[in-house]
């Protein structure tokens, strides 16, 4: 188990008014808190979120692209199902719809390190 560190009180503070009812509903904050999955914020809202963060806690974004956590967000409805429909036998159409974890635990490794690496 983690140390509680500053940051991750900090970083609990910050998205605690975001995450809203999903941890009402009995979701618990911890480093594999992944923000759409467990606490049910859209890719739109985490982005605005991850903006916000990355300015109060000086953390630099430069490397961070949410279309690689998210990569079926930019498709259209249309391609969206397409997509959909080749899952079962297409690798890239399973990580088009699945994308990548974006957690609670990246985001405090990044405040750690004031820069996004992952």
């Amino acid at each position: 188990m983690h140390r509680e560190s500053k940051e991750w009180i900090e970083l609990i503070r910050f998205v605690e008014p975001f995450a809203g009812s999903s941890v009402s509903r009995g979701n618990q904050y911890n480093r594999d808190t992944d923000l759409h999955h467990d606490l049910d914020l859209e890719p739109e809202k985490i982005q605005k979120m991850l903006n916000s963060w990355s300015i109060q806690f000086g953390v630099d974004m430069t490397k961070f692209d949410l279309h690689h956590y998210y990569p079926a967000n930019k498709l259209s409805k249309k391609d969206f199902f397409l997509t959909l429909g080749r899952v079962f036998f297409s690798k890239k159409a399973r990580e088009t719809i699945g994308g990548w974890t974006l957690t609670l635990g990246m985001m405090e490794e990044a405040m750690l390190k004031k820069k996004w690496e992952i």
